[in-house]
């Protein structure tokens, strides 16, 4: 009874409470600076509040019933420079801005939410941060995260594991150092915490925001290595159809044993979507499948997935939100290669019958609330349920079925204690559980509170601190201790083009169900149980600073970092040679110092622009002094963009030094040639047409043409990674 008279009580405030503070409204035009014509799609955001608008075709925009106060305004949009701007909202009155935003092809992002969990601008972060904007996954056709992330600075992918600066090796399937989100909610598996990058619905992606180093001060576990956030669309103010389609083949191989097909394995799939605002009623839907033949033999997958996502404007000042995806794959069955004479085939004993059957569904809600213009909660609760099963056991091997269930809950209430100072406070509780597993019946319970400052003595200048305590259960066994993860940050803007940041924070990661529990035989390879498994640590610690200038009369800027990482217990397989089975174990205490930078700017007449990073890093086994397994020294990216009237030429480049060391596992694997491995050099072309200036057509036609080089490589041992492929791709918007 008391609990219903609190929960109404509650509600009744709720209700009322937008009423009893001044508000006024927040009106403006955007428009190109260059041509003057208005943008259609630009995002408005509100710092450090949960408010938000998109303007309309005529260029306007409304931020309707927002208290009395001083507020800074961030705009952006794909192509244009973004821009802050601060306005006095008065009660009763209607503040009336117009903003014209700079032409800016290259990716410009200026809005995030991740770093300190509220909305903010980029320059503002203490840490390093990249973005990958929507455009960018739609030229590139990206139907999968990971593929977007290969094309991070300073990030580099092992099948499953997301390495950000040298935090992850690689483990097949089990566990990951980087937390997954989407919309601020966890997106890692039940079972073995692990990342579905297909469960992410690539079609309606914003943005992708990737933090580097420690992130578990506001995140907790998972966060070790870094945190990506994967930022959906907002609903159109007016009615869009977006549809794409795109066909594809991979082309033939140079050696005449890798040809394993008589014709060229087909890759292509077909999206759509369709997003309108009315009213306060918002709402995106689509839905897509994609099949592909795969560049080696019995290599094949075909998936299908949908999405709908619904946002509601109670009242002035109180909205929901709500997301649901599912996804399905079907995908053949095996990891390494016959041997390297015959690197498209799998081993022989392969049963071409067995294929892993798996399924992912997702849904979240979250409810904002402004109590005053100082104070405003988030809460966030949400469900992700992953299955997988392979149809066909192979002879010797267990057949592996799991069902998995993450849940996640979180209250967040961030107030504006002064003009200089934010205050976010969290409670945080996760659910692990398993119903059908060869795992067994097992669950795993994680609560936390988090608690950060931020201070601005001057404009310039940002100090933050913080903390977040988390305490984890894993069924039967007893409760871990206390896990205190506390973070230091610094900003500094010395002046409008010239930035420094500075941070230190530490990580950890509990042990996954999967890690602790795995007992299962799997080709020829026995896993067996370690329930001792201790959480892995760690600290980032990060100096940096950005810089723009112009350069032949155009924008160009630069970004360096020096990072030094220092992580202990740190889980890695452990052969066991005396019995042939392996064990995941603390074994490691790994040490990886860096430098990284990046640059970015337009050639004089903006006939070309340019992207480029490069990372050096040592990461070091401490115990052993020798290079960390499955790491890389050095990785370097670049991207130019050369315009042609209504057409555009791309060019991607990527690099990745040879791994030095790999696991002792191969011995007791036998893998043939699985030695075998090579500095990774990946160069994509494209080419870009705006139907729309050639024929009237509201359409983009992209021609992608993936690993121009048919350069051979494999990204984890004795797997050949995707060879060359040419893909046509038609993107439009009615």
């Amino acid at each position: 009874m008391a609990s219903r008279l609190f929960f109404a009580a509650l509600l009744l405030w709720l209700s009322l409470s937008p009423k009893l503070f001044a508000s006024g409204v927040v009106r403006g035009t955007i428009s190109d600076e260059e041509t003057g014509q208005p943008l259609r799609g630009t995002t408005i955001r509100v710092e450090s509040r949960p408010w938000g608008a998109i303007s309309d075709k005529s260029g306007t925009f409304t931020l309707s019933t927002m208290p009395a106060g001083s507020y800074t305004l961030l705009f952006s949009m794909v192509g244009y420079n973004g821009q802050k701007l601060v306005v006095d909202v008065r009660d009763g009155d209607t503040a009336a801005v117009e903003i014209r935003l700079a032409p800016q092809s290259l990716q410009t992002g200026e809005i995030v939410v991740t770093a300190g969990k509220r909305v903010q601008a980029v320059q503002d972060v203490p840490m390093s941060i990249s973005l990958v904007d929507q455009r960018s996954i739609e030229q590139r056709n990206i139907t999968r995260l990971d593929d977007a992330l290969r094309y991070v600075p300073g990030v580099s992918m092992a099948r499953e594991q997301i390495n950000i600066r040298g935090s992850s090796g690689f483990a097949l399937g089990l566990g990951s150092r980087t937390l997954l989100l989407l919309d601020g909610f966890p997106l890692l598996s039940g079972d073995n915490g692990d990342a579905k990058f297909d469960a992410f619905p690539m079609f309606n992606i914003e943005q992708v925001e990737v933090v580097k180093g420690a992130g578990s001060a506001l995140y907790g576990t998972g966060a070790l290595g870094g945190v990506v956030n994967v930022i959906t669309a907002t609903p159109e103010t007016e009615p869009e159809l977006r549809i794409r389609a795109f066909a594809g083949v991979y082309t033939p191989t140079q050696y005449d044993k890798w040809d394993f097909s008589s014709s060229p394995p087909f890759n292509g799939g077909l999206q759509a979507g369709y997003s309108q605002k009315i009213d306060n009623v918002g709402f995106l839907l689509s839905g897509g499948i994609i099949r592909d033949e795969g560049h080696l033999e019995f290599y094949d997958s075909f998936r299908w997935n949908l999405l709908g996502k619904a946002t509601y404007e109670l009242s002035s000042g109180t909205s929901l939100a709500f997301l649901g995806s599912a996804t399905s794959e079907k995908r053949a069955n095996w990891v390494y290669w016959k041997s390297l004479e015959y690197a498209t085939y799998p081993p022989d004993n392969t049963n071409y019958a067995e294929y892993i059957t798996s399924t992912k569904y997702n849904g979240s809600l979250m409810f904002s609330h402004t109590f005053s213009e100082s104070l405003f909660m988030l809460l966030r609760t949400g469900l992700f349920r992953t299955h997988f099963e392979n149809s066909a056991s192979t002879a010797g091997n267990d057949s592996l079925a799991s069902t998995a269930y993450a849940s996640n809950s979180e209250l967040q209430l961030t107030s504006l204690i002064s003009k200089q100072t934010i205050l976010t406070f969290g409670l945080n509780a996760q659910y692990n559980f398993l119903t059908e597993s060869y795992l067994g019946k097992h669950n795993q319970v994680i609560l936390s509170t988090y608690l950060q400052a931020e201070y601005r003595p001057l404009p310039e200048l940002t100090f933050t601190a913080g903390g977040r305590i988390d305490r984890e259960k894993t069924s039967d066994l007893d409760g871990a201790d206390p896990e205190i993860s506390p973070k230091l940050g610094l900003s500094y803007r010395l002046q409008k083009n010239t930035g420094l940041r500075a941070s230190a924070g530490r990580g950890f990661r509990a042990p996954t169900i999967g890690e602790r529990y795995a007992a299962l035989r799997f080709s020829g390879i026995t896993v067996e149980r370690n329930p001792n498994l201790q959480p892995e640590r760690g600290w980032s610690l990060e100096v940096g600073g950005d810089h723009s200038f112009t350069l032949a009369g155009e924008q160009w800027k630069v970004d360096i970092a020096a990072f030094h990482n220092e992580f202990t217990n740190m889980i890695e397989p452990q052969p066991q040679f005396e019995t042939a089975k392996i064990r995941f174990t603390n074994i490691t205490h790994a040490r990886i110092q860096g430098v990284e930078t990046s640059i970015s700017g337009w050639l004089p007449g903006k006939i070309a622009g340019v992207e480029a990073s490069f990372t050096a890093m040592m990461p070091t086994n401490v115990d052993s002094g020798s290079v960390l397994k499955y790491r890389s020294k050095f990785l370097a990216g670049g991207r130019v963009l050369v315009p042609i009237g209504a057409f555009q030429l791309q060019a991607d480049y990527r690099f990745q030094s040879r791994y030095e060391e790999v696991d002792e596992l191969l011995k007791v694997l036998q893998i043939p040639d699985a030695e075998a491995r090579v500095p990774i050099h990946v160069l994509d072309l494209r080419l870009i047409a705006d139907l729309y200036s050639l024929a009237g057509v509201p359409a983009m036609a992209t021609l992608n043409v993936k690993n121009a080089l048919n350069y051979y490589y494999t990204e984890i041992i004795a797997n050949l990674a995707p060879t060359r492929s040419v893909i046509l791709q038609i993107d439009t918007r009615l």
